[in-house]
C-alpha cells in the first residue's frame, strides 16, 4: 500500500496491490512499463496483482476505484485537486500492436478525471505530454498553489534516468509544455514521486548522496528555484533499503 490523497470530502485515496499471488512463467508489466509481452494477471516484480486504487470513506470502510482508462493494467499514484474536482493518477495500460508493429514497449502514462460526489471517477482525460511506447509519465503530484503539475518521467532531454519535472496548466486544464526541475533537483541517477508542503519540496533520489537505494529527500522551495536539498535521514531513509522501491519502479 502506497501513497495517500485526499478528496473534498476527507475520503482517503491509496495504492495497493492486495489480492493474490500468481504462479505464471509468463512476464508481468511492471509499474514503470518496460515490458514488450506481458501476464494479464500480475505484476512483474512482485508476481502479484496489478496495482488499483482504493477509497476509504469516513466510516473506514475500503472499496476499490476503477479506472475508466481502456485496457488498464497498473492503476495507481492518485493525486486530487480539489478546485477542479478532479483526480490525476498514472495508468499502464495493455497495448500490444501499435502502427502494425508489435516491436513495442510499454511505459505509464497520466489521465485525470472526475472525481463524482460517490468518489468514483468519471470519463477521463490523456496529459498531452504523454507518449506510452517512448518514455514513462508517472507519479503525479497537483500543486493548486502554483498551478503545477509535477511528473516523474524519462523523457528525452533529460539528466539521466527518470528526472522530475513540471507542467502548468489552467482552469480548463490546458497544460504547458513540461520543464525540467533542473540539477539542483535532478541527477543522473532516478528521481520520482514529487510533493509539495508549503516552502519544502520533497521527492525520492538514487543519485543525490544517500544511505543506500533510493531515499527521500527535502529542498527549499520557492516559485523560481529549488535549493538546499538534504537527505531525510533515518528513520525515513534506511541504508541499503530502497526507499519507495514499488513506487519508483
Amino acid at each position: 500500500d502506497f501513497t495517500y490523497a485526499k478528496d473534498a470530502k476527507g475520503n482517503v485515496y491509496f495504492t495497493s496491490d492486495r489480492g493474490g499471488e500468481f504462479v505464471d512463467k509468463m512476464p508481468g508489466i511492471r509499474i514503470d512499463g518496460r515490458n514488450k509481452y506481458f501476464s494479464e494477471e500480475k505484476q512483474d516484480r512482485t508476481g502479484r496483482e496489478y496495482f488499483s486504487v482504493y477509497k476509504q470513506d469516513s466510516t473506514g470502510a475500503i472499496s476499490e476505484v476503477m479506472s475508466n482508462v481502456p485496457n488498464t493494467y497498473n492503476f495507481s499514484d492518485p493525486s486530487y485537486a480539489k478546485e477542479a474536482g478532479v483526480m490525476f493518477y498514472s495508468v499502464t495500460r495493455g497495448i500490444t500492436k501499435e502502427k502494425k508493429t508489435r516491436d513495442i514497449v510499454v511505459s505509464p502514462e497520466i489521465y485525470y478525471s472526475t472525481l463524482n460526489e460517490s468518489g468514483q471517477l468519471e470519463g477521463f482525460n490523456p496529459v498531452p505530454f504523454n507518449d506510452s511506447t517512448g518514455y514513462s509519465v508517472m507519479n503525479p503530484f497537483v500543486d493548486e498553489e502554483s498551478k503545477r503539475l509535477y511528473f516523474t518521467s524519462d523523457m528525452p532531454g533529460g539528466m539521466g534516468g527518470y528526472d522530475l519535472y513540471y507542467a502548468e496548466y489552467d482552469e480548463t486544464m490546458t497544460f504547458g509544455s513540461p520543464v525540467n526541475l533542473g540539477s539542483e533537483i535532478n541527477t543522473t541517477g532516478d528521481e520520482s514521486h514529487a510533493f509539495r508542503r508549503g516552502n519544502k519540496f520533497y521527492f525520492s533520489s538514487t543519485g543525490h548522496k544517500g544511505m543506500g537505494g533510493m531515499d527521500v529527500f527535502v529542498s527549499d522551495y520557492s516559485a523560481t528555484a529549488f535549493s538546499n536539498v538534504k537527505n531525510m535521514g533515518t528513520p525515513v531513509s534506511y541504508t541499503h533499503l530502497r526507499a519507495h522501491e514499488t513506487k519508483a519502479n
